[in-house]
């Protein structure tokens, strides 16, 4: 075995365990979790994005969660590991590769009838022939389930930090924490929070909490926390897609962490 071509995604069970168990709601009838394994493009140089014409995002493998238990979800993960050899052409090199997860469930309904509906787009436009000559069966399904929310259980405030700004974990987690807390929101409980692989955070705040505390907070506490981290952030934004990087999955290298339970989960300090 050439281990050289070898991607590996899973990095720490512990923090898969985590996150599956505190985070990810169970999925209801017609319900399953979005993952995919992406190639980031602002990962690789000039050189690089040139051979091999990137310029964002390139979604090479995806997949659906849709039984429940730890064990189904790992065995998604792991059918995520993959031989380079298996894409030619493109760019499957660690310092690049992410794994995703939307954090709120996606519709077997919603995407059946929205690729119901493409499919009828294409086969009238093939009767003009306006079409493209060929359907991509899957690549169209999975990108309608992309896209079909069911349920909402969390809105995403992405934190992503200028380069000077990346070596105080404690400090800006401890001022996320406060801030939340100021509005009456639970460390562990009504929030979550991973720091991705490249020292960006991603705070997950429980909608049921928002409704409880009767806070517009979409906007007011994304709005507030660009305000505490206004010298240190690139930028705080509503992450409106929801995709998030996996904890216990490795991204650009390292290990993507759920550092409300990272003592618990690996033995590490924040």
């Amino acid at each position: 075995m050439n281990k050289s071509s070898q991607i590996q995604i899973v990095a720490s069970n512990p923090q898969l365990k985590l996150f599956y168990e505190h985070v990810l709601r169970p999925l209801q009838e017609d319900e399953g979790y979005f993952i995919s394994l992406s190639c980031r493009s602002k990962k690789m140089t000039d050189k690089e994005r040139a051979k091999h014409k990137m310029t964002h995002k390139e979604m090479f493998a995806r997949d659906i969660v849709f039984k429940p238990g730890f064990e189904q979800f790992m065995a998604k993960l792991y059918r995520m590991h993959c031989d380079k050899r298996a894409f030619p052409g493109l760019f499957l090199e660690p310092k690049a590769l992410v794994c995703y997860i939307c954090i709120n469930p996606v519709s077997t309904g919603k995407a059946l009838a929205a690729f119901k509906q493409r499919l009828a787009d294409w086969e009238y436009k093939k009767i003009y022939k306006t079409a493209p000559e060929n359907f991509h069966l899957f690549k169209n399904l999975y990108n309608c389930y992309h896209v079909a929310r069911a349920a909402r259980h969390y809105i995403d405030i992405d934190i992503d930090w200028q380069e000077s700004s990346q070596k105080h974990p404690v400090y800006d987690v401890a001022k996320i924490e406060n801030h939340l807390a100021s509005v009456g929101f639970r460390n562990g409980r009504d929030y979550f929070i991973i720091r991705t692989g490249s020292g960006g955070l991603h705070t997950l705040v429980k909608i049921s909490s928002l409704q409880r505390e009767n806070i517009d907070v979409h906007m007011q506490i994304a709005e507030m926390l660009g305000q505490i981290f206004i010298k240190e952030a690139k930028e705080v934004k509503i992450n409106a897609d929801g995709m998030v990087p996996i904890p216990g999955t490795y991204q650009y290298g390292n290990v993507v962490k759920l550092i409300n339970f990272g003592s618990s989960a690996s033995g590490d300090k924040i």
